[in-house]
C-alpha cells in the first residue's frame, strides 16, 4: 500500500518522520502550485490513501482543497485530513474519511495508529 502525504511544509514532518518507518510506502507531495500536476503524475489506486497535513484545517473553498477534493472524488480514494492546531471546521460536507484537528504534537501519534490500522485491512 502506498500513502500519499500532502504536506503544507516539510519542517513539521521532519520531527516525526521516524514514526512512519513501517511497511507503508510514502510519497510526499507539497501543498503548492504544482499540486495538481503532482497528483495527476501519480496514478493513485483505490486502495491507497491521501493524507492532507496542514497547520489548520483548510477551508472547503481553498484552491488546494478543491484540487484534492476533485481528485479524490474522481478516483474514489480515501482522504484523511489532519489539522495540527485547533481550527474552525466548516459544517459543509467533506469527502474526508477521517478528520483530526487540534491535537498538535499528538496528531502525529494518532495518525501513526490510523495508518497501522489501514495497513491491516
Amino acid at each position: 500500500m502506498k500513502i500519499y502525504l500532502i504536506l503544507e511544509s516539510d519542517s513539521k514532518f521532519i520531527n516525526y518522520e521516524k514514526l512512519f518507518k513501517f511497511k507503508a510506502k510514502f510519497k510526499k507531495i507539497f501543498l503548492n502550485s504544482s499540486l495538481n500536476k503532482n497528483l495527476n503524475l501519480h496514478k493513485i489506486k483505490k486502495e491507497e490513501s491521501i493524507i492532507l497535513v496542514t497547520d489548520k484545517i483548510l477551508s472547503r473553498k481553498d484552491k488546494f482543497y478543491l484540487t484534492i477534493e476533485k481528485y479524490v472524488k474522481n478516483n474514489n480514494i480515501n482522504l484523511i485530513e489532519v489539522g495540527l492546531r485547533k481550527s474552525n471546521v466548516e459544517t459543509s460536507k467533506t469527502l474526508s474519511n477521517v478528520l483530526i484537528h487540534g491535537f498538535e504534537k499528538n496528531s502525529w501519534k494518532i495518525l501513526e495508529k490510523l495508518i497501522r490500522n489501514l495497513l491491516l485491512k
